[in-house]
């Protein structure tokens, strides 16, 4: 159960960092990427931006194997599973979505600001919540 809080709490911790260096609203995303000329507010060059997708990458992996070795040793049903796939998927879809604001129409911060808020909060909780009530 410990281990779930913890991972709930680095969830928090990325959302607070990602808060201040790349926004979680989108007036914040939105300079952040394309800049703001009435601030004098430079947009994040291309191998900056890679370089945090890369690392989000890396940071993403790393928590969703040790979340998948857990439910492997747990042996948990497929409704689990599911959400964990799901988690997955959601992951995938934040980094498609800032690559594609970035790269095509900021629109699509919105699908960004959307699944980051669902990756890091409502998955995670129901997945705290089912596997604690297990232990």
């Amino acid at each position: 159960m410990d281990f779930f809080f913890l991972c709930y709490y680095y969830f928090l911790a990325e959302a607070f960092i990602d808060y201040n260096s790349f926004g979680l609203l989108y007036e914040q995303i939105n300079t952040t990427l394309f800049g703001d000329e009435e601030n004098f507010l430079e947009p994040i060059s291309q191998a900056s931006f890679l370089e945090y997708i890369h690392t989000k990458i890396f940071f993403m992996m790393m928590i969703l194997l040790t979340l998948s070795a857990v439910y492997i040793r747990l042996n948990t049903g497929s409704s689990k599973l599911f959400w964990l796939n799901m988690m997955m998927i959601n992951a995938l879809f934040m980094l498609l979505a800032l690559a594609l604001s970035y790269f095509t129409h900021s629109l699509f911060i919105y699908l960004y600001i959307l699944t980051i808020l669902s990756y890091g909060t409502l998955v995670l909780l129901y997945m705290v919540a089912i596997l604690s009530m297990e232990s």
